[in-house]
């Protein structure tokens, strides 16, 4: 049996979880399921795609769960956050994904590939 905590906040279906980063996931997991959700969207992308639709959503949830992971003022992911062997390879192999500006970056393409579509 397996037992979860829930967040005591009601979050929208797009998203993973509250205000807090996950005690399950750690960034670098969550990195990796949002570009496998990105790979999943063919560009261009039609304007009427919902399944390109589908995954950017989830690529642009994953990346808010590792944005969660940075504290107040740091540039970028800490190696506190990666407390998984695949989250810690991922981190190991390049530091440099984890940093702010580059998730903040790769968000805000996604969610200009988003509003492109209907």
């Amino acid at each position: 049996m397996y037992l979860f905590l829930l967040a005591d906040e009601i979050v929208p279906i797009t998203q993973f979880g509250g205000r807090e980063p996950s005690s399950i996931l750690d960034a670098g997991q969550y990195l990796y399921a949002s570009e496998l959700a990105a790979r999943e969207v063919h560009v261009p992308v039609d304007s009427e795609n919902a399944v390109a639709r589908y995954w950017l959503v989830r690529a642009i949830a994953c990346l808010d769960e590792v944005l969660k992971w940075i504290p107040e003022g740091a540039g970028g992911v800490p190696r506190s956050a990666l407390f998984t062997k695949m989250g810690s390879d991922i981190y190991e192999h390049e530091p440099e994904r984890f940093g702010r500006a580059r998730l903040v970056a790769v968000k805000t393409t996604y969610r200009g590939m988003l509003l492109g579509i209907r």
